[in-house]
C-alpha cells in the first residue's frame, strides 16, 4: 500500500515542491564509508607483533564506489568527524530523494488512465 494512496492531488504537488525544497537544504555530501584501520607493520621486535595487539592505528579511510570501481582515501584522524558528517548528510540526502521518488510515484499513478479505459491490443493474425 503506497502511503499516498489517498492523498489529493494537490496535496501531493505541494508535498513534492516541499520535498524539492528540502533537498536544497542538505550541506555538502559524500557517499561511501569510512573504515578506522589498524595494521601491523611485519616487524618482528614490534610491539605489533604481540599476540592480541591491534596494531599501528587508527588509522582512517574513506572508500567508494566509482564507475570503474572501488576508490579509497585515506584520512588524519582530525578529518574522520567532517567526513562522518559528510557521509550521514549523503544518507539524508539518499533519503529526500526516496521521498521524492515516491511523491512522483503517486502524482504519476493518480493522472493515469482508470484500468478500464486502456485500449484493447489488436488482435492477432489468425494462422501466423
Amino acid at each position: 500500500m503506497n502511503r499516498f494512496e489517498d492523498t489529493p492531488a494537490g496535496d501531493l504537488e505541494d508535498l513534492r515542491v516541499l520535498t524539492l525544497e528540502r533537498l536544497t537544504r542538505v550541506p555538502a555530501f559524500r557517499r561511501g564509508s569510512l573504515q578506522q584501520l589498524w595494521r601491523k607493520c611485519g616487524k618482528p621486535n614490534c610491539h605489533c607483533a604481540a599476540e592480541g595487539d591491534p596494531g599501528h592505528g587508527p588509522r582512517w579511510q574513506w572508500t567508494r564506489t566509482a564507475r570503474d570501481g572501488t576508490r579509497g582515501q585515506a584520512l588524519r584522524a582530525d578529518q574522520a568527524d567532517a567526513v562522518r558528517a559528510e557521509l550521514d548528510a549523503g544518507a539524508q540526502f539518499d533519503q529526500i530523494v526516496d521521498d521524492l521518488v515516491e511523491v512522483n510515484e503517486a502524482i504519476c499513478r493518480q493522472a493515469a488512465a482508470p484500468v478500464g479505459a486502456r485500449q484493447a491490443r489488436p488482435a492477432k493474425k489468425s494462422g501466423t
